[in-house]
């Protein structure tokens, strides 16, 4: 009697303790079709110049000026999304209007050489031609097609670099999750997350600048997908902290951080810049021999994904960042030839938001 009194007791508890554990829910990439969402990324990037040092045949310059340097990078890009059809967790067909392309960047150096002082600025600001254009993205075989809405007058080598996923949705669990709970997110998924839609054929116009020559090339600088396109090592994490309600839509609250190491070949960007950089007639040739960029970024963030809608809701992200050169070259000015090594470190920081609505 003793006995089954017990096992009536644990069997009356058993709902009980069912209930006390976490609740799962699967939080998914699933707008459904029709949907239209509009989403602004803003991304800044401030860097300081902490050291430079050139080499020339194995032996530092005398005439080496002290340089200071800071950068500032900024872009916005708004892109009104209308989801036409959803196949399996992706979009079937998508119609993506470029709201807004745009970049900017600016500049401060100070030189001394010899007790000579020299400061100047630049100003550059860049956008693209894709700005007020729309294109038709459609799965087939498991690959996007990229298309122009019938009528439109649009240069075809536009499309060529877009990519179709801007919507993070790789920053998401595979399967269900209870609240404390984190997952590993794929290294790659940085890129999507800094350089969002792929190449936006951004044109950059320039103003001052010349005495950067020696240090990192602005385009390049601003150009976050291309200097992080190398060996991502690290971690990247994402925790569901808990849910909020949000005029009525129940948002997921997202917890990310990360620890990455990338390095990046980046010696064909490096030999154009050179190339364009010396007159026709300056008689001085360089032969790029290594151009290695090493870029390190620690920070956390929130996500906000719409729960019931299925898409993302909104992102704040602060990281700090640290980038280092290394760049060797052989030099024949006028039948004299010489080899050069330039190191450099730059520090700062990287802030980033995203809206959608």
């Amino acid at each position: 009697m003793k006995n089954f009194t017990l096992t009536l007791l644990g069997l009356g508890a058993a709902p009980l303790l069912l209930s006390a554990l976490p609740t799962r829910d699967t939080i998914s990439f699933a707008p459904a079709d029709g949907t239209s969402v509009t989403s602004t990324y803003t991304t800044s990037t401030e860097m300081t110049l902490d050291d430079m040092a050139v080499l020339m045949n194995g032996e530092e310059n005398p005439m080496m000026p002290s340089i200071e340097m800071d950068m500032v990078s900024a872009m916005e890009i708004e892109v009104s999304d209308t989801y036409v059809s959803m196949a399996d967790g992706e979009p079937k067909s998508l119609k993506r209007t470029y709201n807004t392309v745009q970049s900017n960047i600016t500049g401060e150096t100070a030189m001394d050489m010899m007790g000579e002082a020299q400061n100047e600025s630049i100003l550059g600001s860049g956008t693209s031609a894709l700005e007020g254009e729309t294109v038709l993205f459609s799965l087939k075989d498991g690959e996007y097609s990229k298309a122009w809405p019938e009528g439109a007058e649009a240069d075809d080598e536009l499309l060529e670099g877009l990519l179709e996923d801007i919507s993070l949705r790789g920053m998401l669990p595979t399967g269900e999750v209870a609240e404390g709970e984190s997952w590993d997110i794929e290294l790659d998924t940085l890129l999507d997350l800094m350089a969002p839609g792929g190449d936006l054929s951004m044109e950059m116009e320039m103003d001052g600048g010349d005495s950067m020559s020696m240090g990192p090339d602005a385009n390049m600088m601003s150009d976050l997908r291309k200097l992080l396109s190398g060996n991502l090592s690290g971690s990247f994490t994402g925790k569901l902290s808990g849910y909020r309600e949000v005029d009525g839509a129940k948002l997921a609250v997202i917890e990310i951080e990360l620890e990455i190491d990338c390095a990046t070949d980046m010696i064909e960007t490096i030999r154009e810049q050179m190339q364009e950089s010396l007159p026709p007639d300056a008689g001085v040739t360089m032969d790029v021999s290594t151009a290695d960029v090493s870029y390190i970024m620690e920070g956390k963030g929130e996500l906000l994904w719409n729960a019931s809608a299925g898409h993302i809701a909104g992102m704040t992200f602060e990281a700090e960042v640290a980038m280092g050169m290394e760049t060797t070259m052989g030099i024949d000015a006028g039948g004299m030839q010489m080899d050069m090594e330039m190191n450099m470190e730059m520090s700062g920081a990287t802030t980033l938001s995203i809206t959608a609505k």
